[in-house]
């Protein structure tokens, strides 16, 4: 099969497509999806940098070559012997848990807990773009602010970067539950976080949402730095606030000082974080995605029901073209998805 492949941890020139590799045989709980799409995240060009490479090699991540990719959209075309609810020649959609990456292939192996059926209302190319973002938006909201759609109406929440991918489905996802939502943006891109269901939009190159806001309900940070700081002092005091950050120091600790003494590390301050803002009467999470295979079918669910849309910057016409995706995500200029045709 066809695959784009990393042929060493580096800049955009190490990823190379090859014609030669073997197409993977699902095991006994596992299907085989032929792969028409996939997208590019954040977190994928963190991989092909190095980044956290020590925890994912622990994760069962193989040596190179390597084929990275999250999100694929595609046909089952073989199943293993113990699979429940799915068959051949069903369409379906998911997200590859850490260190069993590789759609970015014409064929990848999933395990029946990482895929489903995709959502009808989509296109291949839509559902490519959304279960990474989605599933961790999901969690996120959901385990990381303890939002769901029987308490969050009337919640103020302040989302960052609502025109990213983990963005603008928080947006959505929080906006349908009842939520009043605030975002960060850019200008250019405060009509389409508007139109997602935010009630504000907040310029952040020109204003700093911190002198704006305050006694907010939470806080999903999907940028980091500094703005930890500055959105912890939007949240009520005792008010049972909660903020939840997709940018912590995990897998840089870990990519530093190795697996156990990152891991550590990593335990220590979060740990203190928590305390520090449980003495405010507020609750601190750190989030990672996770495969979840009930969240990505009420994910399906909410798409087939028109309440929830994958947002697309650019679709790209093939594995060749995954170097110039890669850039662009790293540009963080794209508003929402970008999308690679693999089939």
């Amino acid at each position: 099969m066809k695959a784009c492949v990393l042929t060493r941890f580096g800049n955009t020139d190490a990823l190379a497509v090859r014609h030669d590799l073997p197409v993977p045989q699902p095991g006994a709980r596992e299907v085989l999806v032929r792969v028409d799409a996939t997208s590019v995240n954040l977190i994928d060009c963190g991989r092909r940098s190095g980044y956290g490479a020590p925890l994912f090699r622990l994760k069962g991540a193989k040596s190179f070559p390597m084929v990275l990719g999250t999100d694929f959209s595609g046909v089952v075309t073989a199943v293993g012997g113990r699979i429940k609810t799915l068959k051949v020649g069903d369409r379906v959609w998911g997200a590859k848990g850490h260190g069993r990456w590789g759609s970015y292939a014409e064929y990848v192996v999933v395990p029946e807990s990482e895929v489903g059926p995709r959502p009808a209302r989509l296109g291949t190319h839509e559902a490519a773009a959304l279960p990474y973002a989605a599933l961790t938006g999901w969690k996120a909201v959901t385990h990381g602010l303890r939002l769901n759609e029987h308490n969050s109406a009337g919640k103020r929440v302040l989302v960052h970067a609502g025109a990213g991918g983990v963005g603008s489905f928080a947006i959505q996802l929080l906006r349908n539950w009842g939520a009043e939502v605030i975002t960060t943006c850019s200008a250019g891109n405060a009509a389409l976080c508007l139109s997602l269901g935010a009630a504000h939009a907040i310029d952040y190159t020109r204003q700093d949402f911190s002198s704006l806001l305050r006694n907010l309900d939470a806080v999903l940070d999907t940028v980091g730095g500094d703005v930890e700081a500055r959105s912890l002092s939007t949240l009520k005091v005792h008010g049972g606030a909660a903020y939840a950050t997709l940018l912590h120091p995990t897998l840089d600790l870990v990519s530093r000082h190795g697996v156990p003494g990152g891991l550590f590390r990593a335990f220590l301050a979060m740990r203190s974080a928590r305390a520090a803002q449980a003495s405010l009467g507020r609750r601190y999470a750190w989030v990672l995605h996770s495969p979840d295979r009930q969240a990505l079918d009420a994910i399906a669910g909410l798409v087939d029901a028109g309440r929830i849309r994958p947002v697309v910057d650019t679709v790209y016409s093939g594995l060749e073209n995954m170097a110039e995706a890669h850039q662009r995500c790293e540009s963080r200029h794209a508003s929402g998805k970008l999308v690679v045709r693999v089939s």
